[in-house]
């Protein structure tokens, strides 16, 4: 899956990013704030600014 997604995936926010991001996450991947909110186990508003 991950080979599929673009360079800029991380920007973009593409199909099946959070798809891959769920997989990775559920075999012991800790996700970045960031990658929480692309798989969708965080809100936008949750991630720090700072």
């Amino acid at each position: 899956m991950e080979a599929r997604l673009a360079d800029d995936a991380r920007r973009s926010g593409p199909r099946g990013a959070g798809d891959c991001l769920g997989l990775l996450a559920v075999n012991g991947y800790e996700l970045t704030d960031v990658e929480k909110v692309i798989a969708g186990h965080a809100s936008s508003e949750s991630v720090p600014l700072d």
